[in-house]
């Protein structure tokens, strides 16, 4: 069995830890706000998606920015941006807030086979023709098209993932965030055998226009850097399709005990309407509880999300490449390949 070493720095948090402190939080001031009110009003004749970093110009923030993509990556791999205007503006106006400052922070990629660079989450049941994104990127015109069950602890193919909270459930909803790094460190010195588990190959499923499946570890080291790419969903998913090899007892017992060392040092906490949260995947995986929405009160669940490759990202483990596609670090990858040209940025971004 390889000889592996405790991981140490900030990204080794528990959820009690995190919530004594507040350095992972950045708030709004006055000047910033006014700044953003620039930049968006400079930019309301172009799409959302259509605008570039260079158009969405925030030199005020630009330090505040950088400190957050610093912590992203070298720090606890999660910040929260505190304060964001949401009830000042219409949705397209909000849409071009966070996608502006998403622009700073990395590289948008797409989150589906649909082209899908900035998601609105909105529950829009009571409209039977309009389609609209859920929280797994499937598209539907029913009315469960927004999920309201719970959602386990998974990873996203991006760097980074950026949530934006326009709006809360009228009930539940709760993000659940947690150290993959703590989780690392737990099974490590619990139990071995079972992380090094983590670390051989698992059947995932590709959802492509033709389903397939692929080998990929959970975790990956790769110059003192960990890397995970997990989803419950998905591995659950891949034993339904054909050929592929069921989990053994072994594999079973690891994801059980993997699932269970991130609940119980998870942090559980509600956004707050105008709260801009973004994790590192490689580090952070994320959740939520289930929520309840209020249609005829219109207390239902609104957010925006990205998906981003960051300009300092680290080097992933050369296998990773099946999944993300280049793993050098700082390179734009991850995101999901589009059926056509296998592009996972647009040109314009």
């Amino acid at each position: 069995m390889t000889e592996r070493l405790p991981l140490t720095g900030r990204s080794v948090w528990s959820g009690a830890e995190l919530l004594a402190e507040s350095d992972w939080i950045w708030r709004m001031e006055a000047p910033y706000l006014a700044e953003l009110d620039a930049a968006i009003a400079a930019n309301r004749h172009k799409a959302p998606e259509a605008i570039t970093r260079a158009d969405f110009r925030l030199p005020l923030m630009a330090p505040l920015l950088a400190d957050i993509n610093e912590e992203l990556e070298e720090g606890r791999g999660i910040a929260r941006l505190r304060g964001l205007p949401v009830d000042r503006y219409e949705s397209e106006d909000i849409q071009r807030m966070f996608w502006g400052i998403s622009q700073h922070l990395g590289t948008p990629v797409y989150q589906n086979l649909r082209g899908e660079l900035l998601s609105v989450i909105q529950d829009r049941s009571s409209d039977p023709n309009r389609h609209f994104a859920d929280e797994t990127g499937a598209k539907s015109a029913t009315a469960k098209a927004l999920s309201q069950d719970a959602l386990n602890f998974h990873t996203d193919t991006s760097d980074v993932i950026g949530l934006l909270c326009v709006r809360n459930a009228a009930s539940g909803g709760l993000t659940k965030v947690a150290s993959t790094t703590r989780a690392y460190n737990e099974m490590l010195a619990e139990r071995p055998d079972l992380l090094e588990v983590l670390f051989e190959d698992w059947w995932h499923l590709r959802p492509e226009q033709v389903p397939t499946t692929f080998a990929l570890p959970l975790f990956g080291i790769e110059e003192g850097k960990l890397t995970s790419t997990f989803s419950p969903a998905n591995l659950r998913k891949a034993q339904e399709f054909p050929g592929t090899a069921p989990l053994t007892e072994k594999q079973k017992e690891a994801l059980d005990m993997l699932l269970r060392v991130k609940e119980r040092h998870s942090i559980l906490s509600p956004f707050e309407p105008g709260d801009a949260q973004f994790l590192n995947n490689h580090i952070v995986s994320h959740g939520r509880t289930a929520f309840v929405n209020e249609a005829g009160t219109g207390q239902s669940r609104f957010m925006m999300r990205v998906w981003l490759a960051t300009p300092d990202s680290r080097k992933l483990p050369e296998k990773f490449g099946v999944l993300w596609g280049d793993t050098a670090a700082g390179a734009v990858r991850g995101g999901s390949p589009q059926a056509e040209d296998g592009r996972r940025v647009a040109n314009y971004a």
